[in-house]
C-alpha cells in the first residue's frame, strides 16, 4: 500500500515532522510494519527526526555492489536492470525500528535534479514493486515542480494533505486540488486552537467530514525531540501520560489522527480485497466460459 504525504505550501504545514510523528505512532503501536522514503532528496530527511545522530553514524549500511549505490539510488537502479529479489528491501533500507519501520535513504552520490529525473523514470517501475510487497510505504511527497510529485498522487492509495491555518494556503487547496479529496485526509500541522482558522471553522467553511481532519498541535518538546532525533523516544515516554502531564493534549490529538489514517488504511485494504475476490471470480467465470466453448466444439 502506498500513502503519500503531501501539502500544497512548502515549508509551512510540517508535512516531514507529520510524517514522523504518524509513522512512529503506528510503529509503537504495533499496527503494521512500514516503509519510509522521500521523492526528493533534502538536508532535512524524516529519518533525521527518528534518529538521533550519534546512533545514525553506528547504523550498519547493507552493501551496494551496483554503481556504487545505496538506498533509493540502489533501489531505482535495480529496478532498471530488473534485479529486484525477495531480499531487495532488506538491501536497501535501516532499521529504524525493528521489522515495524524501515527507511530508505539517499546515497548522496548523484545530484538532487538527476535523482529525480532517474526516479521519473523509474517511478511506474517502483510503485508496483511497492503493491508486491506487505509493508506499508510512507512517502513523502515533495511539492512543486517535482517531476514524480504528480504520478505518486494519482497513484497513491491513501493522500495525508497537510495543511496549515493560513486563509491562503486554504483557498489554494480546495480551489486548485479538489480532485484530490475523496482520496485525502487531512491535517492541520502546528496547530494552535485560538486561530480563527480553528478545526470547527475549517470542517464548516470547506465541507470536510469530520472523521478526515485531524490536528497535529505545536508542542515546543515535540519540536526539540525532531531537532534531536527523538521523535520515538517522546512519543513512547509520553504514550500513556495522565493528564496532568504538559504533553497531554499533544498526545489526544496526535492519538486521533493516527486512528484517523488508520481507519481509512484499513477501508483501502478491504476496497483493494473486495477488488481481489471480484477480479478472481471473473476469471473463475471467463475459464469456465471457455471450457463451456470448447467442450460444445
Amino acid at each position: 500500500m502506498k500513502i503519500a504525504f503531501w501539502s500544497n505550501a512548502k515549508g509551512k504545514c510540517g508535512t516531514t515532522s507529520n510524517m514522523a510523528g504518524i509513522s512512529g505512532m503506528l510503529a509503537l503501536e504495533g499496527k503494521a510494519k512500514m516503509v519510509l522514503l522521500e521523492n526528493h532528496q533534502s538536508y532535512r530527511c524524516v529519518e533525521n527526526s527518528l534518529v538521533p545522530a550519534g546512533r545514525m553514524a553506528e547504523m550498519i549500511k547493507e552493501p551496494a555492489h551496483l554503481y556504487g549505490l545505496s538506498g533509493m539510488e540502489y533501489l531505482l537502479k535495480k529496478l532498471h536492470c530488473g534485479l529486484i529479489d525477495e531480499h531487495t528491501l532488506e538491501g536497501v533500507s535501516r532499521k529504524l525500528f525493528g521489522e515495524q519501520l524501515r527507511y530508505i535513504p539517499h546515497s548522496q552520490i548523484s545530484g538532487k535534479d538527476l535523482f529525480e529525473y532517474e526516479l521519473y523514470q523509474s517511478v511506474d517501475e517502483l510503485l508496483a514493486w511497492m503493491d508486491e510487497q506487505e509493508e506499508i510505504y510512507l512517502i513523502d511527497t515533495e511539492y512543486g515542480g517535482n517531476l514524480s510529485s504528480k504520478y505518486i498522487l494519482e497513484h497513491a492509495d491513501l493522500v495525508v494533505v497537510n495543511l496549515c491555518q493560513s486563509g491562503a494556503v486554504l483557498n489554494h487547496f480546495f480551489e486548485q486540488y479538489h480532485s484530490m479529496i475523496d482520496k485525502s485526509v487531512f491535517l492541520l500541522g502546528n496547530y494552535h486552537p485560538n486561530s480563527r482558522y480553528s478545526q470547527k471553522n475549517i470542517l464548516r467553511r470547506y465541507q470536510i467530514d469530520k472523521n478526515r481532519l485531524a490536528v497535529i498541535p505545536y508542542n515546543m518538546e515535540y519540536h526539540d525531540a525532531l531537532e534531536d532525533g527523538t521523535v520515538l523516544h517522546f512519543l513512547e515516554r509520553n504514550m500513556y501520560c495522565s493528564k496532568r502531564n504538559d504533553n497531554y493534549g499533544f498526545m489526544r490529538d496526535m492519538k486521533k489522527a493516527v486512528d484517523m489514517i488508520w481507519g481509512r488504511i484499513m477501508e483501502c485494504k478491504g476496497a483493494q480485497e473486495e477488488n481481489g475476490r471480484n477480479d478472481s471470480q471473473s476469471d473463475r467465470e471467463r475459464q469456465a466460459c471457455h471450457a463451456e466453448m470448447s467442450l460444445s466444439e
